[in-house]
């Protein structure tokens, strides 16, 4: 076969699908190739090499490394191995810290960061907050959660009928607790439970395809009250089937991320009476492995659940709703 050599002086459609090739009509083939390593794109249309790497330290094993950004000066790398978290600052190491997690956990443990405070969570896993209190001093403790009346106000979950009822038969030492209908089972083993405003014995790795908002301005603080508009939210993602959430992206509106399908959840402002629940897209988010969705230029990526595909989810105003298109494959 004859080998045609054209010179090419514009890459600005990135890469393209296989699907497109060929099709010589399109000016996204014209642009664009079968595959760019190691480069940027220019908007001009040109190609530069991706900046070099350099050597900072072995990692202990299999790692995740999470990016610490308190301000644009301020950052660090915050390496996640077995049992044991560990912080560089301008390549140097400021602390390790031994942790709950095992090298097979890593994957699940997912994120956020508020301010000085990372947040880290897992399903298996009581949830930690990695703290940067000075220049080189860090923390790893766990959640506080706000405490009104010796009652700790962190999510629950009401996943018996009402008229069941629940007896404790102490209220100090070993408790036993019996239900009026059968509605224990072994999965409750570790469950924190509330009776008449006291704790005994939470997570939600059973229900995942719930959310929790916290009240406004107090992120550990889960109290429902009385449904007031500063007060915390709860509610499941109800459809045809009960998908697992994967990722939340606060954009133009929060976009929750399931393992079946995308959502968004809206409010102007965003309260107990007036948040609603809309699916917009069905294509999933990876399973296995969490992959936090990334905003590029207004749009919001993510890894597609069959893993060889990212998506670009933007929202358009032809059709007032959103759109997940595959950009990679």
């Amino acid at each position: 076969m004859t080998r045609i050599r054209d010179i090419k002086t514009t890459f600005t459609a990135g890469e393209v699908s296989q699907e497109l090739l060929g099709r010589g009509d399109l000016r996204s083939y014209e642009n664009g190739a079968s595959a760019l390593r190691n480069v940027f794109i220019k908007p001009t249309g040109g190609v530069t090499r991706r900046f070099g790497l350099s050597f900072i330290d072995q990692a202990l094993g299999d790692a995740r490394l999470i990016a610490f950004e308190f301000n644009t000066e301020q950052t660090a790398l915050i390496v996640l191995t077995d049992a044991r978290v560990t912080i560089y600052n301008n390549g140097v190491q400021e602390a390790s810290i031994a942790a709950l997690w095992s090298e097979d956990q890593i994957a699940q443990i997912a994120w956020t960061q508020s301010a000085d405070t990372l947040l880290l969570v897992h399903p298996d896993l009581p949830p930690r907050s990695l703290e940067r209190s000075g220049a080189g001093v860090w923390s790893l403790k766990a959640w506080t959660f706000y405490k009104d009346d010796g009652v700790i106000e962190q999510p629950y979950f009401k996943f018996a009928d009402s008229a069941v009822t629940i007896q404790a038969s102490a209220t100090t030492g070993p408790v036993t607790l019996t239900a009026s209908d059968d509605v224990f089972v072994p999965s409750h083993k570790g469950t924190r439970f509330r009776i008449a405003g006291k704790e005994v014995i939470g997570g939600s790795r059973d229900l995942p395809n719930r959310l929790w908002f916290s009240k406004s301005g107090d992120i550990f603080n889960f109290d429902l009250g009385e449904g007031l508009d500063d007060e915390a939210i709860e509610f499941a993602i109800l459809s045809d089937q009960v998908n697992a959430i994967r990722g939340i992206f606060s954009g133009r509106h929060l976009q929750v991320f399931t393992s079946g399908g995308e959502w968004t959840v809206t409010g102007d402002p965003l309260t107990p009476t007036s948040a609603q629940v809309n699916r917009q897209t069905r294509i999933g988010s990876r399973n296995d492995r969490y992959i936090p969705p990334v905003n590029v230029d207004g749009a919001t990526f993510y890894v597609a659940r069959n893993r060889n595909e990212i998506h670009e989810f933007i929202y358009t105003d032809l059709e007032q709703a959103y759109s997940s298109t595959n950009i990679a494959a």
